[in-house]
């Protein structure tokens, strides 16, 4: 992911933790609304939802970072976002616990990720950013999925065809 010399980030929820994505990323913030569980995706592809007539699949992300569910979803939104992968751009869900705020960042203060070690993956962020007495977790939405994540979001994008269905 590239940053700008400032970069505006959209700040997010997910239980009390915070992240941010740059805000050129975000194509729209939506209200929760129903989902369509898939079977035998990974676990942190919460399902698909349509939007304008467009199916998009949602990742969990209090599944995906292991982060306990909050308590209360009352204020769930969807970030709506755009991901590059192999040169396509393709639009995903990501479901957070709530939208904080959108932040003007110089480029040069997000810190690069700390390292835990070569066992623990950090690959999905592009650094860390302090604002007042918090720490954000900056994502870089290109890097954060697995490869098998990436696959099932193909597959959540598919419909399912007559043909492709058997009854036993």
């Amino acid at each position: 992911m590239i940053l700008n010399e400032q970069e505006f980030l959209l700040r997010f929820r997910v239980n009390t933790d915070t992240f941010a994505l740059p805000i050129t990323r975000v194509l729209q913030i939506v209200d929760r609304r129903p989902v369509t569980r898939v079977p035998h995706l990974s676990p942190s592809i919460a399902g698909v939802f349509n939007h304008d007539g467009v199916i998009i699949p949602l990742v969990d992300l209090a599944t995906k970072f292991h982060i306990e569910r909050s308590p209360s979803q009352q204020r769930a939104s969807i970030l709506l976002v755009h991901a590059d992968r192999s040169g396509a751009s393709a639009p995903i869900g990501l479901l957070t616990d709530a939208v904080i705020d959108v932040v003007p960042v110089r480029a040069d203060s997000i810190e690069p990720p700390p390292s835990f070690g070569a066992r623990t993956r950090l690959d999905y962020l592009a650094g860390v950013i302090r604002i007042g007495e918090t720490f954000t977790l900056v994502l870089d939405v290109d890097r954060f999925l697995t490869a098998a994540e990436l696959l099932d979001l193909d597959a959540a994008r598919e419909p399912v065809m007559e043909e492709e269905l058997v009854f036993a």
